[in-house]
């Protein structure tokens, strides 16, 4: 016969287990070969060597108040930082340390970089496209019990280490560094029992335990009355008589003298048959029974048997419902230099309204007569340069591509050499006019480009397609 039994299971409550993930609030990346310029708004972090002399080295600072409030130390049980290596240039060892005093994103330069403070790790970067992850948790505790020692960490490279990680405001990958948290709490109160199981299959029967020892011998219980005698059974047939010996000879009649010994006796005669025996008389009624002995100690259990055959597992239950969506974050800074992944690629759009001279190959717009820092593109390799241009403008126009480098003591752009450039016939009606160029040369990592254009025209358009292989 099978039988259902219900057993029941006690688990020790324990602590659970949750994370969190914090992205930076701040990011830049500083280079020698331009010690006064600013990088706060570029795409990529650099790390390690440039073109030439130049090294450089990148800043990233996380806001802790976006933590739960009284968030405590004692409930932290991992902290790392994930970087996003986009590209290596040259493959070798960074170096990532504490900060040693304050900054920020907008005003950091190479000329007034904090120094490094206390090494946290240095691991190996051998490839890109790939996360790195660094131990942070005895330093993210650190930065709980202390918020002010919370300036943020500073990533350098070693010897000729060369490799670009991507920022927070990056627009193609967009594998910003992330610090992620693992906290944990108290246990929750323990659910509901969910619904049994269907009964698996018996399991074999487990081998028979040896047998117990005797239990002592229980007391003896008191006797029970004599039961009523039996009527006594019909007095069997009487058996038939032997028959007589023959008698012995007579003796000679002596002289009257001593008597004569006694002559021997006759033989027995057989004795009769046993007549039948009598009916069974009635069994008299039972005597009351005494009363039962104690129990014997109980033998040792037998070896348990093995565990029967798991029950079919039990349908899914129904998805939860969907939570509520969360709160839109803040924007973003602007984006004032575009780094394409790969082989750049872009196309713009530029409008005519007036004389006119420079224009960004990225975001647009109509130039000025002195060149801003947000009208350049700045290459993360080494490529040739190329560009197509449409016309809608009414005049003959020539299109220019140059290289930037800063003007000495200002926030402005000086141009060096033409690299490429076409120009275009006056357009009148129907397609565009168009014209390309191509470099013949390769132009080096870190180049910053822009367009320029020289015509009459005071109205109209013009479209650039910009790449670098």
């Amino acid at each position: 016969m099978n039988r259902l039994c219900l057993i029941g299971v006690l688990v020790a409550a324990t602590p659970l287990a949750y994370g969190q993930t914090l992205s930076p609030s701040q990011d830049a990346h500083v280079s020698t070969a331009y010690p006064s310029l600013n990088f706060g708004g570029a795409t990529f972090l650099q790390v390690g060597q440039t073109t030439g002399s130049g090294t450089t080295k990148s800043f990233i600072l996380f806001d802790l108040s976006a933590l739960p409030a009284g968030t405590a130390v004692t409930s932290i049980s991992k902290a790392n930082l994930v970087l996003w290596v986009n590209r290596v240039g040259t493959a070798g060892t960074i170096k990532i340390s504490q900060v040693g005093s304050a900054w920020t994103e907008t005003g950091l330069t190479s000329a007034n970089a904090p120094a490094s403070g206390t090494l946290i790790a240095s691991p190996t970067i051998t490839s890109g496209s790939t996360f790195v992850t660094v131990d942070l948790t005895s330093t993210f505790q650190s930065w709980l019990t202390t918020p002010a020692s919370n300036l943020g960490i500073v990533v350098e490279g070693s010897g000729s280490t060369a490799i670009f990680l991507d920022s927070k405001e990056s627009v193609t990958t967009s594998h910003q560094p992330l610090l992620q948290i693992v906290q944990s709490g108290p246990a929750g109160q323990t659910g509901a029992t969910g619904i049994t199981g269907a009964q698996g299959t018996t399991g074999a029967t487990g081998a028979t335990g040896s047998t117990g020892g005797n239990g002592s011998t229980g007391a003896t219980g008191a006797t029970g009355s004599t039961g009523g005698n039996g009527t006594t059974g019909a007095t069997g047939a009487t058996g038939s008589t032997g028959s007589n010996g023959s008698t012995g000879a007579t003796g000679t009649t002596g002289s009257t003298g001593s008597n004569g010994s006694t002559g021997a006796i006759g033989a027995t005669g057989l004795n009769g048959g046993n007549g039948s025996t009598g009916a069974t008389g009635a069994t008299g009624s039972n005597g009351s029974n005494g009363s039962t002995g104690s129990n014997g100690s109980t033998g040792a259990t037998g070896a348990t048997g093995s565990t029967g055959a798991t029950g079919a597992t039990g349908s899914n239950g129904s998805n939860g419902s969907t939570g509520a969506i969360g709160a839109t974050g803040a924007t973003g800074p602007a984006v004032v230099a575009f780094i394409p992944s790969g082989v750049p690629y872009t196309v713009t759009a530029h409008s005519i309204d007036s004389s006119f001279t420079a224009h960004s190959l990225v975001t647009g717009g109509l130039g000025a007569t002195s060149l801003s820092s947000d009208l350049g593109v700045i290459l993360p390799t080494a490529c040739k340069p190329s560009m197509t241009v449409y016309s809608f403008l009414g005049a003959t126009t020539t299109f220019q591509i140059l290289p930037l480098s800063p003007a000495s003591g200002t926030t402005s752009w000086s141009p060096g050499s033409t690299l490429i450039g076409c120009s275009t016939t006056a357009w009148s009606s129907g397609s565009p006019a168009s014209c390309s160029a191509t470099s013949s040369t390769a132009v080096s990592l870190g180049s910053v480009l822009a367009l320029f254009a020289q015509g009459s025209a005071s109205s109209g358009a013009f479209f650039t397609a910009f790449s670098c292989n």
